[in-house]
């Protein structure tokens, strides 16, 4: 009778350990449910990052390139400016003097 009531009192306890483990490999599912979510979660924060990282390049990219444009247009300016200058000064020089005028004058073509 007392090795029934013993046989009896470890099934119960078998039983009560294996609801145990059963609620835990439950909790344990829903974890790594949870941890899968995450790392898709995370992949698809990743991708968004690397996406707008390389629209930051482009467009920094695109600025450097204007920023060239704009210094060659610059530069273009500048010399067009100074030829400019330089013939205002050569013309005032020619009015102040008998010396030729420096500047060609285009010459019309000969009619056959």
């Amino acid at each position: 009778d007392v090795l029934a009531s013993q046989l009896r009192s470890t099934a119960g306890l078998l039983a009560d350990i294996e609801a145990d483990n059963t609620g835990l490999r439950e909790r344990e599912t829903v974890a790594l449910q949870q941890a899968a979510e995450w790392q898709r979660m995370n992949a698809r924060q990743d991708q968004a990052m690397m996406i707008a990282s390389a629209k930051v390049e482009a467009k920094e990219a695109g600025i450097r390139r204007l920023e060239a444009e704009f210094r060659d247009t610059v530069k273009k300016l500048e010399r067009i400016l100074s030829q400019r200058n330089e013939a205002k000064l050569q013309i005032r020089k020619a009015g102040d003097s008998d010396a030729p005028d420096p500047v060609p004058r285009a010459v019309a073509p000969r009619s056959p």
